[in-house]
């Protein structure tokens, strides 16, 4: 046996990176066509990226500077928190839930107007009607809509 037998040899390719750009291609074709349907029809599309197959962490990264942020993001803090951002493809909006340790649990993309976790759910407007209803009865309410004029007159007397 040579010595040469004793070397290690590790052979690098180039095939993993370029692999994770095509995958990432191919999900930024997914999205145009997702915002070309949403445009023709007005029906909102997701893709959801934890069931992506092959999506290694280099495709994320692809995919995330492709898209990258644009003007608008929104955070929702509730039983599970949600960070929500626009790309910079206006309508293609980047939608992540994690749980109380801030792990990801979802991770999709979201062709419409507006996520549907920041519209407002009809259930939720009844109560606040209520709730304004009963805050606009209390003593605090007039205070605050009081002028600052008529705030200055009551508190001199």
């Amino acid at each position: 046996m040579s010595k040469l037998d004793e070397i290690s040899v590790r052979v690098e390719s180039n095939r993993p990176r370029t692999a994770n750009i095509e995958i990432a291609t191919g999900i930024l074709r997914d999205v145009h066509s997702a915002l070309r349907e949403f445009q023709a029809s007005g029906r909102p599309q997701a893709i959801d990226l934890r069931h992506q197959r092959r999506m290694t962490e280099a495709t994320y990264n692809a995919l995330e500077q492709a898209l990258s942020r644009g003007e608008v993001s929104a955070i929702v803090d509730s039983e599970l928190r949600a960070e929500i951002f626009e790309t910079r493809f206006s309508g293609v909006w980047w939608v992540r839930h994690l749980d109380e340790q801030g792990e990801i649990t979802t991770e999709i993309i979201e062709v419409t107007e507006v996520p549907v976790i920041l519209k407002a759910h009809r259930i939720d407007m009844i109560g606040a009607l209520k709730k304004l209803e009963q805050f606009l009865e209390t003593p605090l309410a007039n205070d605050m809509m009081a002028t600052p004029t008529e705030l200055e007159r009551s508190a001199s007397q």
